[in-house]
C-alpha cells in the first residue's frame, strides 16, 4: 500500500517507528565512532546543508512534543572542512538532547553565523529545564550521563569531534530557563596557502592570486614544515608548494598530508623549477597537478583554480 491509502493512525506509527530506527543508527555510529575515533572522511562541506538535513531528521520528534524548532541559517556561509556524517552526528546529538529538555510547547532555536571570516558558529538555544551545576562539571565526561537511559556518550563523542576538526565547543545553561551550545569550526574556502622558500617569488604569486581571488585571504609559509602547522589551524582551499624546500619538501609535505591516519585531501598544486620525470610520478601518484615555478603560468590552469575556489 502507499502511504496515502493508509489510515492517519498507520501512518504516524510508521513515522514513529522510522524515527526510532533513525534514533538507533545514529546511537550505533555514536558507540562506533567513540570505540574506532576514525576522522578520515573530511572534505568540504557545507554547515547549513548539513543542519537541514539534522532538522529533516529530527523535526517529527519536536513536533510530536509540540515543540517548535527554529532555523535561522546565515546564507552567505562559507564551507567548512569536515567529516560531514561526523558533523551531522553532532547535530542530531545536540538537538536531541535541546528536544528530551525541552517541555510540551518549547521553543528550540539553531543559528549559524560567520566570526572574522576564520571561523562558523553553530548555535542552539532552549527554553528547557537547564543544566544542573553538578551536571555542568562532568556534562562532557565519557560515559556520564544524567538520563535514565543515557550513554554517556553524546556529549563527550560531540566535544571530541568539535575538537578533532579545529573547533571549540561550550555551553551556557541556567536551571529552570534553558541551556545554549555553540561552537566553531574553522572556514575552509576563504584561505589559501603558498608554500615557497624564495621571498620574492612568493611575493609575485601573492599578487597574482589576490588580483584574480580577491575575497581569499592568501597564508605565506616558508617551508613545509610552517605549512603543517598553517593547514591544520585554518584548513585552506588551495595549497600552491614548492617541491625544493628546507625542512620539509613538497613531497614530504603531501605525503605527509595524504598519508596521515587521518588524510587531509585539500586541493594541491606543486610548483617545478625543472621538469623531472622522477619527480612528477611522485606526484601523480598523489593525483597532485603540476605546473612551471611562475606565475604567469597560473593564467593557463585559470579555469582549475576558478572551478576549486569557487
Amino acid at each position: 500500500m502507499i502511504e496515502n491509502e493508509l489510515p492517519n493512525e498507520a501512518v504516524e506509527s510508521v513515522d514513529v517507528c522510522l524515527d526510532a530506527l533513525t534514533r538507533i543508527q545514529y546511537l550505533i555510529d555514536d558507540i562506533l565512532t567513540f570505540t574506532r575515533k576514525n576522522f578520515n572522511g573530511q572534505k568540504i562541506c557545507s554547515i547549513n546543508g548539513i543542519t537541514k538535513s539534522a532538522y529533516d531528521i529530527m523535526h517529527t520528534n519536536a513536533e510530536r512534543k509540540n515543540i517548535n524548532l527554529i532555523l535561522d541559517l546565515d546564507p552567505s556561509l562559507p564551507g567548512v572542512y569536515f567529516d560531514k556524517s561526523k558533523l551531522l552526528q553532532v547535530f542530531i546529538n545536540l538537538i536531541t538532547n535541546a528536544i528530551e529538555s525541552c517541555d510540551s510547547s518549547g521553543e528550540i532555536l539553531i543559528k549559524t553565523s560567520l566570526e572574522d571570516k576564520e571561523y562558523l558558529i553553530w548555535e542552539i538555544k532552549d527554553n528547557g529545564m537547564g543544566i544542573s551545576e553538578e551536571n555542568k562539571r562532568n556534562i562532557f565526561q565519557d560515559f556520564y550521563t544524567s538520563k535514565e537511559k543515557g550513554t554517556g556518550l553524546g556529549l563527550a563523542l560531540t566535544k571530541q569531534i568539535v575538537e578533532k576538526h579545529g573547533g571549540h565547543i561550550w555551553f551556557y545553561s541556567s536551571p529552570g530557563k534553558g541551556s545554549e551550545f555553540h561552537f566553531t569550526v574553522p572556514s575552509s574556502v576563504n584561505t589559501i596557502l603558498i608554500v615557497k622558500n624564495d621571498k620574492e617569488k612568493r611575493r609575485k604569486f601573492c599578487e597574482y592570486l589576490n588580483a584574480r581571488f580577491p575575497a581569499y585571504k592568501i597564508l605565506e609559509a616558508e617551508n613545509g614544515y610552517e605549512a603543517l602547522g598553517m593547514i591544520i589551524n585554518h584548513m585552506p582551499a588551495l595549497i600552491l608548494t614548492d617541491k625544493e624546500m628546507p625542512l620539509l619538501d613538497g613531497v614530504q609535505l603531501i605525503r605527509t598530508l595524504r598519508e596521515a591516519d587521518r588524510p587531509i585531501k585539500i586541493p594541491v598544486i606543486a610548483m617545478l623549477n625543472a621538469n623531472s620525470e622522477i619527480v612528477n610520478n611522485e606526484y601523480e601518484k598523489f593525483e597532485i597537478k603540476t605546473i612551471a615555478d611562475d606565475p604567469a603560468e597560473l593564467d593557463n590552469i585559470n579555469e582549475e583554480l576558478s572551478a576549486i575556489l569557487n
